[in-house]
């Protein structure tokens, strides 16, 4: 079968069709890019041009009648930064509706698990840790990530095209305005960044893989490291130097930059420099793969083959929650007891809730991250819980996913949601129903959070009356706080599903 992947992107809009067969091994059948520069003003106005618009519904056209030719069973279009930072509903509604292709647009986080994914489809990364970087039109995705993990990993709100407005692409000092740009983008995480030692780069995207081309035709010398192009930093400064040293004229007879990069290989070939010099890294590979080798690989772990190697995102959730945990200084400990309880609860008592099995992931989620508010202060730890996780980025989670675990988390203790509880009440009617069951779930966890862990079999809820409930696990020891919590918020829980709740 074939399958179209297609990237809007902030520079251009790419196609690529595939042939997958049962082994789900893919061959590349066709790929084009198509200008659009969706991006161009986004990242300053906040809006798309109607000229670009225009010029993306055109080649998204182009694009349906080639999917159409291959007669492709599946296509998947991904949206990054330009859609991702301005109100696109229309773009996509017109997109759907004049070409029948859906476009999602994707968070930093999830463009940066599937650039990981992407490239870890072809290419084994061993125990080294890399800085895997992609450097976009409007937003780069840093990882530091080996083949079985990733420790960290980030989207920056640096890109070409967002460059090359801020600072132009002819300016002497271009080199220096952006390096001091990128440094105080990067000093946020720079602490998290060290805590791994980092043994090279490894680059992915359009910028990259153009700036490896020039090295390639300015007779750069070029190794090989994982079976990838590998360039010293030091070649990569010398010939960065040199193309900032050109004139506009002299640019446009290097061969290997095409007419539609030519005025942000400037910005891009900047950007990877100050990455590197900043992260001191020595030499870097250039990877062919990326976004939408990533896009493929998740297709076929979900419908295809499981037993591909992929870091799914339940993997990449685990790796976020915990490195959330530990940078608030959370207690592992009890936010990884409570987490088991609550998925036991969710099993159990599916009966009352009704929610599908995909809330279970976020219960799990919002009782790892329920305490993060005492990060600010123990008292009204619960309220400064959703101040925090509505404001911070978590991997592998939506808008409506993060706002679902924030909420959650928020009413884990005191009071159960109220008509003056604004930012509760802002949400939509179905997701309010869903917050109050899962919190009342959250609620029971978190009481019986050692009285669980300690006993010497899995909790477990059954019905023993028609209106009554009963909780019960096995333990040697007696836990008199642990009775006394769930007897003070067992209430909450019985009012909402309006049945009796016991301890056993």
């Amino acid at each position: 079968m074939h399958i179209a992947i297609i990237d809007v992107g902030s520079n251009n809009i790419k196609l690529e069709v595939f042939a997958l067969n049962s082994d789900a091994h893919s061959q590349l059948l066709y790929n084009a890019k198509f200008p659009a520069r969706l991006g161009s003003d986004v990242f300053l106005t906040r809006r798309l041009r109607p000229e670009n618009v225009d010029a993306a519904i055109a080649a998204l056209k182009k694009i349906h009648n080639i999917t159409k030719d291959y007669a492709c069973k599946e296509t998947i279009a991904i949206a990054t930064a330009a859609l991702r930072e301005c109100e696109s509903s229309d773009f996509i509604e017109r997109a759907k509706r004049e070409t029948g292709i859906s476009i999602s647009v994707i968070s930093g986080l999830e463009e940066a698990r599937l650039i990981y994914n992407g490239i870890r489809a072809h290419t084994s990364l061993g125990a080294k840790n890399y800085f895997i970087n992609d450097i976009g039109g409007g937003s780069t995705e840093i990882l530091i990530a080996n083949d079985t993990d990733i420790h960290f990993v980030e989207s920056l709100r640096l890109g070409t095209v967002r460059l090359k407005e801020m600072f132009g692409n002819e300016s002497k000092e271009l080199l220096k305005l952006i390096d001091r740009f990128v440094s105080r983008s990067l000093n946020p995480y720079m602490r998290d960044i060290h805590r791994y030692p980092i043994e090279a780069g490894l680059c992915t995207g359009g910028s990259s893989r153009t700036l490896l081309e020039v090295l390639r035709e300015m007779g750069a010398p070029i190794k090989e490291e994982l079976e990838l192009p590998r360039v010293e930093t030091k070649v990569f400064e010398e010939i960065v130097q040199k193309l900032l040293s050109m004139s506009s004229k002299e640019i446009t007879r290097v061969k290997s930059i095409d007419d539609n990069r030519r005025d942000i290989i400037l910005p891009g070939a900047a950007l990877l420099l100050s990455l590197l010099k900043n992260n001191k890294i020595d030499h870097f590979v250039v990877s062919p793969n990326g976004l939408r080798d990533g896009a493929l690989a998740e297709y076929v772990f979900n419908n295809i083959d499981k037993n591909i190697y992929l870091r799914s995102k339940g993997q990449f959730r685990k790796t976020g929650l915990n490195s959330i945990v530990d940078k608030y200084k959370m207690d592992r400990a009890h936010s990884e007891r409570v987490a088991k309880i609550a998925a036991e609860l969710f099993d159990d008592f599916s009966e009352l809730h009704k929610l599908p099995k995909e809330y279970r992931e976020l219960l799990v989620a919002s009782a790892m991250l329920h305490d993060i508010g005492k990060f600010i202060d123990y008292s009204q730890h619960h309220k400064h819980s959703l101040y925090i996780l509505s404001n911070i980025k978590l991997p592998g989670y939506s808008d409506l996913e993060k706002q679902i675990i924030a909420h959650t988390a928020r009413y884990h203790r005191k009071s159960n949601p109220k008509p003056t509880h604004l930012e509760y009440k802002a949400l939509p009617n179905a997701t309010q129903e869903v917050v109050l069951k899962l919190s009342v779930l959250l609620r029971i966890a978190d009481a019986l959070d050692r009285g669980a862990s300690n006993g010497s079999t899995r909790l477990h809820a059954e019905k023993i009356l028609p209106t009554t409930w009963c909780i019960s696990f096995k333990t040697d020891n007696t836990h008199s706080f642990e009775k006394w919590a769930f007897d003070e918020k067992k209430e909450s829980f019985e009012k909402v599903f309006n049945v009796k709740l016991v301890l056993q």
